[in-house]
């Protein structure tokens, strides 16, 4: 009976938190990257590097879209439910990420087959989970400093300035990049973004009481 009634309780946690996802600026920015690599890989010829260059534009587009799934005007009065935020935020990320996935994928099939076996699909997918997982780790901590935890209002533009800004900087820097320059690798570099990133996201999501011990057992210390 109790597992009825926790699997009962999950099923109506997963259709709140579906209901409750701020799905416009999704569906916006993952059309608006569908017609980016469209309209790019519709020509006869499309090199290679115009293709994995449109794929950067759209992961952007994508991560945008995605640091507004914390947004929720709810929030301060739904802190005392047993369920954690932790917990809340991962069934977000994973009713969110899931058709996310699938998306990316027909986009990369789609240009494997205009391009061949010349276009990558890792690094790519690489740049674009670490562009992700930071819009995703900016937009949990926005949603503890602004006003109806709407975090996507920092997350966003925190993407904006941080790929802008590593386009600038050397090329041990550009953390979001997918070419291998001057020696540094681009999968390790990568791969270091992204476990930063998730780090902070799972910080961001313990409850603020979970916080605040935290910080008292340091400060005793």
């Amino acid at each position: 009976m109790t597992l009825e009634t926790r699997a009962r309780q999950t099923r109506d946690l997963v259709v709140h938190e579906l209901r409750a996802i701020n799905t416009v600026p999704l569906i916006a920015s993952v059309a608006g990257a569908v017609l980016i690599v469209g309209l790019t890989g519709r020509r006869a010829h499309v090199p290679a590097g115009a293709l994995s260059a449109a794929f950067l534009v759209a992961g952007v587009s994508i991560a945008l879209g995605a640091a507004f799934i914390f947004d929720d005007p709810a929030t301060d009065s739904i802190r005392s439910t047993p369920t954690s935020l932790m917990f809340r935020r991962g069934v977000r990320i994973t009713l969110t990420c899931l058709p996310i996935a699938v998306v990316w994928g027909v986009m990369l099939g789609f240009a494997r087959l205009r391009v061949g076996p010349e276009m990558p699909l890792a690094l790519p997918s690489l740049a674009f989970a670490a562009m992700l997982s930071f819009s995703l780790a900016a937009a949990a901590y926005g949603g503890r400093v602004v006003a109806d935890g709407l975090g996507g209002l920092i997350g966003g533009p925190a993407l904006l300035v941080i790929v802008g800004l590593s386009r600038t900087l050397p090329s041990r820097f550009q953390f979001f990049d997918s070419h291998s320059d001057a020696g540094y690798s681009a999968p390790l570099r990568l791969s270091v973004v992204i476990g930063i990133c998730l780090v902070a996201l799972l910080w961001a999501s313990l409850d603020p009481g979970r916080v605040n011990r935290l910080r008292a057992f340091k400060r005793q210390r």
